[in-house]
């Protein structure tokens, strides 16, 4: 079923990019810092889009990194503790009066 509506969303995200290609067909005057191209509009901004993607997902995936490492150096202490309560808890009691 997840599958299904997944399909479903993917088509109708690709039907409105199509839609949105088609309106946006212009070709403009691109300046940057070595020259000058010509480009169509919608190639520009999917280029845009692609590259914030790539960025989001990278920045994404080292805080993603960076968590992951922390917890597995949490359940490393926290064996550590565990072992250390266990054996704490099979001392024979010292009774002094």
């Amino acid at each position: 079923m997840r599958l299904l509506i997944a399909i479903i969303l993917l088509l109708v995200a690709f039907g409105l990019a199509f839609m949105f290609a088609n309106q946006n067909d212009q070709v403009i005057q691109l300046n940057y810092l070595f020259g000058e191209t010509t480009i169509q509009l919608v190639l520009l901004i999917t280029i845009c889009l692609g590259l914030g993607l790539v960025i989001g997902l990278s920045m994404s995936s080292i805080s993603l990194l960076k968590t992951k490492t922390q917890l597995k150096n949490c359940k490393r202490k926290l064996a550590k503790r565990e072992l250390e309560l266990k054996n704490l808890r099979t001392l024979p009691v010292k009774e002094e009066l």
